[in-house]
């Protein structure tokens, strides 16, 4: 392997190959196409900011340079101060992550900072070539590859031209070094729950034994993924040659198609005539179909896969579906621009409507309950409405924090995902909450009391 250089080969590789950038490949070319080469933006996804608010938690405190290592509180303030909210459906759906987080860093510090050790390295990057090296599978010069693509398998055949060395980059989360000398790679998961077959296979750790033996001269000791959310290392030991084989095999492959792809992309004449170009905006399917991908980034349909992917109103297979032009006799139940323009008019026009009318109503609902406090009437009739008011008790809790440690030692976490306050105070109704708890609860929170103003329509006389 020799180190990261400019080679004349990098025109046809865009950038280099990180472990996310196969996947992507593996799982779609085309994808891979319009994120690395065409640069379209993905939608922000609230588990990609959750984990990387815990990595930089856990970087901040593997982070120091001398002994002792940050305390608790150093550690939940980085956690804060490095919050990333992009994705969240809700600010409800953050505070109940932020409080998540929280959570994982308390048992993680716990559980680890007993034998706590510096690291060797922390977000270590690593950036190598990798070359190939001959082996059987030349077929009259070519090399030929087995390639699981979209879980299909296929054969693949590359000339020498292709498979010229392949930049690798990746940044490893924590590498350890054991009195021995051999290194203990530690990759953070904070998804869903895995098992130790799950670690035996990850493709990623392999990429990182191939990385830190190259760049640091030194054997692999263990291979860690440690689940965040349940607390959990599952470790395994140094990879066998053959599963770093493959893994080179793979690497070299996918590198080779899109050197390939990316070869024919230069070549390929423009797009003419009615043909719409896929990157300036969707067409309608069948226009230009030929000229939109080549072999090498064929789009790969899957329905689950491709039902959340960003990029379908950009990809051959899709971009039909959100075509700004169609001809009639293709999509003939398909609405004009005028017609449509006009229904977004009237669609907005309503909800300014409803808007203003709902600000009204709100406005003689505050009248009509001050006056009744005023008479002291619990109802009012019209000729043909009726109201009634009552009061409710409403409960607020400002500091969040505390109520949910409270509700963590007295057992009750299953109960309340996050302290927010219409919850708290839904648990203060059960009947079966321990006194103690209801009176720290109402120690912590503030209570008020609002009018409901409740409608129904009369009967009116025929």
């Amino acid at each position: 392997m020799a180190p990261l250089t400019d080679a004349a080969e990098k025109e046809f590789l865009p950038k280099p190959l990180s472990h996310s950038a196969v996947h992507t490949y593996l799982d779609c070319p085309q994808k891979w196409k319009l994120k690395y080469v065409d640069k379209l933006p993905e939608k922000p996804r609230h588990f990609f900011s959750f984990g990387k608010s815990l990595h930089e938690a856990l970087e901040f405190l593997y982070g120091v340079k001398t002994l002792p290592p940050p305390s608790l509180d150093e550690v939940l303030k980085a956690y804060y101060e490095h919050w990333y909210s992009e994705g969240y459906a809700s600010l409800q759906q953050e505070e109940q992550y932020r409080a998540e987080g929280v959570r994982i860093l308390k048992e993680y510090y716990r559980k680890n900072i007993p034998g706590f050790q510096l690291p060797l390295f922390v977000e270590y990057e690593f950036k190598f070539h990798l070359k190939h090296e001959p082996r059987a599978g030349i077929v009259d010069g070519a090399a030929e590859f087995d390639l699981d693509i979209a879980r299909r398998p296929h054969r693949v055949r590359l000339e020498p031209r292709w498979l010229a060395p392949v930049p690798l980059i990746g940044y490893v989360d924590r590498i350890d070094k054991t009195e021995g000398g051999q290194l203990d790679v530690v990759d953070y998961k904070t998804g869903k729950a895995f098992d130790l077959e799950r670690v035996r296979g990850d493709s990623q750790l392999t990429m990182y034994q191939l990385a830190c033996e190259a760049q640091l001269g030194l054997p692999i000791g263990t291979l860690t993924l440690y689940h965040l959310p349940t607390q959990t290392p599952f470790s395994v030991g140094r990879r066998e040659d053959a599963q770093v084989e493959a893994l080179k095999d793979r690497l070299l492959a996918v590198a080779g198609l899109i050197r390939r792809g990316m070869a024919k992309l230069k070549q390929a004449p423009p797009v003419k005539g009615d043909q719409l170009d896929l990157l300036s905006q969707p067409a309608v399917r069948g226009e230009a179909e030929a000229a939109d991908f080549v072999e090498e980034f064929a789009p790969k349909v899957e329905e689950t896969k491709c039902g959340w992917c960003d990029f379908k109103p950009y990809c051959p297979a899709w971009k039909h579906l959100f075509a700004k032009k169609a001809d009639p006799e293709r999509a003939p139940g398909l609405k004009s621009d005028k017609e449509l323009s006009k229904l977004v008019d009237q669609y907005g026009k309503l909800k300014d409507e409803a808007h203003a009318l709902e600000t009204q109503a709100e406005d003689l609902k505050k009248k009509i309950v001050e006056t009744l406090h005023l008479k002291k009437y619990a109802r009012a009739f019209g000729s043909q409405y009726e109201v009634s008011v009552h009061e409710e008790e409403k409960w607020d809790f400002p500091d969040k924090q505390k109520i949910l440690d409270a509700i963590q030692r007295a057992g009750y976490w299953d109960r309340i995902l996050a302290p927010s306050s219409p919850l708290v105070q839904k648990l203060m109704g059960d009947p079966n909450l321990p006194l103690e708890l209801r009176e720290r609860f109402a120690k912590l929170g503030h209570k008020t009391q609002h009018a409901v103003l409740r409608m129904k329509k009369t009967e009116g006389e025929e």
